[in-house]
């Protein structure tokens, strides 16, 4: 049976590991490697060995990238089909709109 929830631990994951402290660290741009996400999540049980493909569809989801504000400047890869253990994922953040600083700036007071 398939397992749908895989695709949403590979990007919660994802943003907890790689996101978050990117954007803490006011890093304009950050990477995240395909191999080395999946064997992270490998490793704590959290998927099943050689799901590339998940892990890079999941990196690459519009679901992803509009819930982290990022968008996809690169993705760099010696297989051809993108969906291996080698490609690189290269992100930038988005400007936050100005209503939205607006809003959090508001909601602190």
């Amino acid at each position: 049976m398939a397992d749908y929830g895989a695709t949403d631990r590979v990007r919660s994951f994802a943003t907890v590991r790689f996101v978050t402290p990117a954007r803490q660290h006011h890093k304009t741009t950050f990477q995240i490697h395909s191999g080395v996400l999946a064997k992270t999540l490998v490793a704590d049980g959290a998927l099943a060995p050689n799901r590339y493909p998940i892990v890079c569809n999941a990196l690459r989801s519009r679901r992803f990238l509009e819930d982290n504000h990022l968008r996809l400047v690169e993705e760099k890869t010696n297989a051809g089909s993108g969906l291996s253990s080698d490609v690189t994922f290269v992100y930038a953040f988005k400007a936050k709109a100005k209503n939205e600083e607006r809003g959090s700036s508001l909601m602190a007071c």
